[in-house]
């Protein structure tokens, strides 16, 4: 191959920028160094103090692993530019959490109303034992999964703020990105994303010095990275790094405009030097009207408020183990996340064991409610991270 060409290019670049060189002497070259090195440098200073961060909130999670919390949660619909008859109107929910040496109870009920005057069931109970997660659903339905199958409603301080993020992972896991999400049994749907995790800076937030991080989702369903949503932080240090102020941008509607904002409002102390976030609000924000008008628009908020709270719980294993399935329900028995066995709770089983009509009818109306709630949170979901 005849080298001559590359020769001359690279002669045609570097004697001009020799000559720039000899003009700025020594002083200037070391000047021009030092500015090529900043970035390097506050980058690499910027990694550093993540990782400092994420250190500091894995020690505060640990302070609430045991821990059992009763809340409240309200969530009314506001002004839909396309609203359609299913989209929930009013929720009510109250709610019991507690996490215990790795166990977890989590008893949930309240009613949904939809626009169009339909209502839903939203109870849910569900226990870990160490080896399996017994689920009662909608009042109608049952799973026995071998291993753990958490929800987004249990109470976790650090990510009480990502709601419908399907954030189920520690708060410390999700910022390490991708392959720490992936490793993880709750990772879901989180997965399937490439994650740019930043450190911002300092800045104030509820009256406190925060530390700013930012969290940008990456998606490949067309096969080529489209940046979809980006995710900003403030979280508190003199609070156990708790977050303080939730920001998310659907990155196709609008960079500016948030579509959604959640802020705590309230925080307590449990025990000297724990702190507690006892009531917050999220606020989403119509994505057509940001994309198509250019203003922020309530679509809906919901408001939590913590009654009690209270930490290292004690319980028997009965608590995490006997829930109960009434008769009549058609019950699932799940490993690695397939159906393994399946009867009607309280009926004899044979070869053809078939639900009754009741039962039956039940389960159907289970699952079809169940689609739909499944429907709502994919579609909140898709808001955040829509794919271009």
């Amino acid at each position: 191959m005849d080298s001559a060409p590359y020769v001359s290019i690279v002669q045609m670049i570097a004697r001009p920028l020799l000559s720039s060189l000899k003009t700025l002497g020594v002083r200037g070259v070391a000047v021009l160094a030092l500015l090529v090195a900043l970035p390097v440098a506050s980058a690499s200073a910027g990694e550093d103090r993540l990782r400092t961060i994420i250190q500091s909130i894995q020690q505060n999670e640990a302070l609430y692993e045991n821990l059992e919390v009763r809340w409240h949660t309200r969530f009314r619909i506001g002004k839909q530019k396309r609203p359609s008859p299913d989209l929930i109107a009013t929720s009510d929910e109250d709610a019991r959490s507690v996490s215990q040496a790795g166990l977890f109870y989590l008893n949930a009920d309240g009613e949904s109303e939809d626009l169009g005057g339909g209502t839903r069931s939203r109870q849910a109970l569900l226990g870990f034992d160490g080896t399996h997660t017994r689920v009662f659903r909608q009042k109608a339905i049952g799973h026995i999964v071998k291993g753990r199958a958490e929800e987004h409603r249990m109470f976790r301080p650090h990510t009480a703020l990502f709601k419908y993020n399907f954030v189920y992972v520690p708060l410390s896991t999700y910022l390490q990105g991708d392959e720490a999400i992936r490793a993880h049994p709750q990772g879901g749907t989180l997965a399937d994303y490439h994650f740019i995790v930043k450190y911002l800076g300092e800045e104030e937030c509820g009256g406190f010095t925060c530390q700013k991080v930012c969290v940008d989702y990456i998606g490949y369903a067309t096969g080529k990275p489209v940046f979809l949503t980006r995710i900003y932080l403030w979280l508190a240090p003199q609070r156990n790094y708790l977050p303080l102020k939730l920001e998310g941008y659907n990155i196709e509607s609008s960079a500016k405009l948030p579509v959604e904002v959640a802020v705590v409002q309230e925080l307590r102390e449990l025990s000297p030097g724990i702190w507690f976030p006892f009531m917050a609000t999220k606020t989403s924000n119509d994505e057509y009207r940001i994309r198509e008008d250019n203003e922020v628009v309530v679509a809906w908020q919901e408001g939590y408020a913590v009654q009690e709270a209270a930490l290292n719980p004690h319980y028997p294993l009965s608590l995490f183990r006997e829930i109960t399935i009434p008769d009549g329900v058609l019950v699932y028995e799940i490993e690695n996340g397939k159906i393994v066995r399946k009867y009607v709770q309280g009926e004899p089983e044979g070869p053809g064991t078939r639900p009754s009509n009741a039962s039956a009818r039940r389960w159907w109306i289970a699952l079809l409610v169940s689609a739909g709630l499944a429907g709502i949170l994919a579609l909140i979901f898709r808001w955040r991270t829509r794919r271009a």
